[in-house]
Parts: C-alpha cells; structure tokens; sequence
C-alpha cells in the first residue's frame, strides 16, 4: 500500500547489507543505524555531521529502487561513488530552507521518478482498488474524478468548515463492463504535481442519469478494526470494500446507488457518528458528491487499498 512499494520486497538482511555498502561506499557521510521498515520501507538517512544541532540531511537511500535523493551539499565526489554502486541520483535536489519557506521534500521527488519511471506498479496499485468496486456497478456509462490538493489544510476532522481544493474535476467512460481504461489515470497521474493527488467521486452516469455510490471518510484518529466493524454494524451497511487509506480508512457502499435526495439523507446519517464526524459529510453534501483518494502524494505516501476486516 506504500507509493514506494517495491517490484521485490528486500528482506531486513539485504536492506543492513546495503546500509553497510553505503557505509563503505561514503566514510565522510554519517548514517543512522536505525532502518526505516514503516513508511518508506528500506529509506536510509544520510548526514553531513554527527552532531545533532548543526547536521544537515544530504542523502536519502531508497534502497528497494536504488534511487537516491541529495541535497546540495552532497560534494560530487559522493555522488559519483553512489553512482558507481548502481544507485540513480534525481537531478531535482532536496530542500528544506525554512527561511525562504522553500521545502522539497525526498518523498516528493521519489514520487516524481515513480511516476515518470513506474508508470506499472501504479497501474497494478488502481487496478487493485478500483476494479472490485467498478465491477459490482452494472451498466454505468461513466465515473468521475478529481485531482486536487490533500494538504490544503492538515486535516478535515476539526477544521470548520471543511474544505478541498480541487484542481480539476473530469470523467472517463466505462469500458462497457463497469470497469474502465487505467491507462488514462495514469497518463493523469503523470501530468500532475507530485503534491496533488487523485481521487474518485461518488457521481457517476448510469442509464443517462446520475447516482451516487454511498461513500464514507472516517476520522484519522487511529481508529481500530474492530472500531469499524463496530459502525458498519451501527450503520447496517455491508463490511464488502472498506478501504486502508493509510492515516484511516474509505468505505464504499455498493449494495445500492442513490439519488441526490437519498444522498443529502445519507451524508447526514453519518455526520451523527462520532468516528466520522461532521466534517467529511457536510464537506460531500456542499460539493454535491463525495470525494476518496485513490492514489499517493508527495505528502501522502499512501495507496489505499481494500482491506476485510
């Protein structure tokens, strides 16, 4: 589910053999022993000093695809011994001048190269979650999207009002199955910035007239599994496609399409539920349709993925 998911994942092992390589490799860079296996499996930190204070990062390895982030102050020599041991250097360099209020994160252009570079594992990624929620929709003639920004604001749950900024709303017909052509979210994901993201709406055309998919955002509070089996329940609505967005999780209701009216109806249904709150819902029943991530950000280094619980 990671935007850095490997076409291979390395064991533990061969991840410390290449922290001992790097080691090796650039005796004039400090690096932490510690290993990040979470959130960007196998990511190694480089450093220019080992004093706390006055280090700077100048190196993220990311191992899983041998492409390694610098900074500035990354001398030549370094990066032409990085080089040697297989690694692609980006030429966009990270930043985080403060003063300047200029940052450019390693996270953003890692997910630049993946998009230009892995245009397959992106596809593989949508294919998974979308094709077994596009598949229980019969005869639709179309699905909407947006691109828009995730980090507007640092979270819906407690900002009143709630609100998204998207960039673009725009539709792609169904294949004639219910399901519809990838290719063209990746070609979209391709030309936007690395600090937006993709997102699927509850709008969409059946029979020349449009329904929505009853969808659910809930708060990211760490909620637990058994805390969302204990809402579905609540809500009497089917467990089937409950989503790990990564910081919380989607639900798509796909027993029955509504109407506009039954959608205003729903939207605040599920504002009345503590773990989603009012947020989300009154966000949806402004806009007229509801919004869910479907792919990663410089900023959100998630792909959400269908979960059973």
């Amino acid at each position: 589910m990671y935007i850095y998911e490997p076409e291979r994942d390395l064991e533990h092992e061969e991840i410390k053999n290449q922290l001992k390589e790097l080691k090796n490799t650039l005796p004039d860079i400090n690096f932490l022993d510690s290993i990040n296996y979470v959130f960007t499996p196998g990511k190694i930190s480089g450093y220019d000093s080992m004093a706390f204070i006055n280090s700077r990062k100048v190196l993220e390895a990311f191992t899983e695809y041998k492409i390694a982030v610098v900074s500035d102050k990354m001398p030549e020599k370094s990066i032409s011994a990085l080089q040697k041991i297989g690694y692609n250097i980006p030429q966009k360099k990270m930043c985080y001048n403060i003063w300047d209020n200029e940052t450019i994160s390693p996270e953003e252009i890692l997910w630049d190269e993946l998009r230009n570079g892995k245009a397959h594992i992106i596809k593989k990624k949508l294919e998974n979650l979308l094709f077994p929620i596009l598949s229980s929709i019969k005869n639709a003639d179309e699905y909407q999207f947006a691109v828009y920004n995730p980090f507007i604001v640092q979270s819906t749950d407690d900002v009143i009002p709630p609100y998204i900024e998207y960039d673009e709303i725009f539709s792609l017909p169904s294949s004639g199955n219910g399901l519809l052509n990838i290719d063209k979210l990746v070609e979209k994901i391709a030309k936007m910035s690395s600090k937006r993201a993709l997102a699927f709406s509850s709008k969409i055309k059946i029979n020349n007239e449009y329904k929505q998919i009853p969808m659910i955002d809930f708060k990211s509070t760490e909620l637990e599994l058994w805390e969302i089996e204990n809402i579905i329940k609540r809500l009497d609505i089917p467990r089937k496609s409950l989503v790990n967005s990564g910081n919380s999780f989607h639900h798509y209701n796909l027993n029955k399409l509504i109407n506009l009216e039954e959608f205003y109806s729903y939207a605040n249904r599920i504002s009345e539920q503590p773990e989603i709150g009012k947020n989300w819902p009154w966000l949806s029943a402004h806009q007229g349709f509801s919004l869910l991530r479907i792919s990663p950000s410089a900023k959100k280094p998630f792909f959400p993925t269908i979960t059973d619980i």
